[in-house]
């Protein structure tokens, strides 16, 4: 972590992780896009926010790179990255990237046993009776189970 950027920043410093990169990946074309990301631990890594992770396919072809070079980097049409520069990190290090992943999980988590839950209902007929799958109005969510109305 950097403590004061100024005092300890090196003029042209590699790729590592809490620094800022500005960066245009080349297609096969030769056209740019721009882009600018914090390289961060992958569990914090979030694209669309700007926080790349070190271990994804893109940090790694970047990791230790300097500004000015250009790497090989060949996925779907593009071909190539290029390192304008390697600035001090732009904010402080986020942690809700991980924690919004945990949470998307867990919510997918519950709808898929609900799911389950509404077909057998819908599907499961035993010698005394079948379930009422419009019973299942009532799913509590949070820990999969009935609660009454």
């Amino acid at each position: 972590m950097f403590s004061d950027p100024l005092s300890t920043w090196d003029d042209n410093p590699p790729v590592v992780l809490e620094t800022h990169v500005l960066l245009e990946l080349i297609d096969e074309h030769g056209a740019r896009e721009r882009y600018e990301f914090d390289m961060t631990p992958d569990s914090a890594s979030d694209f669309d926010a700007g926080l790349l992770g070190l271990g994804t396919p893109l940090g790694k072809a970047i990791a230790g790179k300097k500004a000015g070079v250009t790497v090989a980097y060949v996925r779907g049409d593009l071909r190539a990255v290029e390192i304008l520069a390697v600035l001090p990190p732009a904010g402080a290090l986020s942690t809700e990237a991980a924690e919004r992943r945990r949470q998307a999980l867990e919510d997918a988590r519950r709808k898929v046993a609900k799911t389950a839950a509404q077909t057998l209902a819908q599907t499961f007929e035993g010698k005394w009776g079948g379930y009422d799958p419009d019973g299942m109005d009532h799913w509590d969510d949070a820990n999969n189970s009935l609660t009454s109305a």
